[in-house]
């Protein structure tokens, strides 16, 4: 897969929430994750695996990517849990990824958007393929590499030009 294809590190993804609308979009999209032994599928939340200690080591942050939080992401760490909120309805209820992490009592942060695509975005909500794309990325320059060139670069090669003012 893409993930571990452009990491040195070996990297997965743990897909939660999972419905069977959303899974079947998801897995259409991303045909090339049906088979992919890097990628988990669970019917709980990601709150619920918590509490199973599904991710049991405490040294782990767990991140919650939210486009409208206030706290912007300086630095990816491969250590650290992210959690990408995937909304499949067009009609997204304004900080919706925001309060599951605020009540899920987790850290929340968003991607430096504003701060590295000069012109601005025309939308901030990007789908998971680029978001996982992004963090991989940012994973493999290593955590004490990450600097405003390094953002600016990966930003700009992932983010669809049709989102990009110009």
């Amino acid at each position: 897969s893409y993930i571990n294809k452009t990491s040195n590190k070996h990297t997965s993804i743990s897909i939660t929430d999972r419905n069977q609308v959303i899974t079947t979009k998801l897995l259409n999209q991303y045909p090339q994750w049906n088979n992919d032994k890097n990628i988990t599928l669970y019917n709980q939340s990601f709150i619920e695996l918590i509490k199973e200690n599904q991710f049991s080591d405490k040294t782990k942050n767990i991140i919650y990517l939210s486009p409208e939080s206030s706290n912007v992401l300086k630095k990816v760490k491969d250590d650290d849990i992210y959690v990408v909120g995937a909304i499949a309805d067009r009609t997204v209820e304004k900080n919706l990824s925001l309060n599951r992490a605020i009540d899920s009592n987790v850290i929340h942060a968003r991607l430096p958007l504003k701060e590295y695509i000069p012109n601005g975005l025309l939308k901030y909500a990007l789908n998971i393929e680029t978001v996982v794309k992004i963090l991989c990325d940012l994973v493999a320059h290593k955590t004490y590499l990450q600097n405003d060139q390094l953002w600016s670069n990966i930003l700009n090669k992932h983010i669809p030009s049709r989102y990009i003012n110009r």
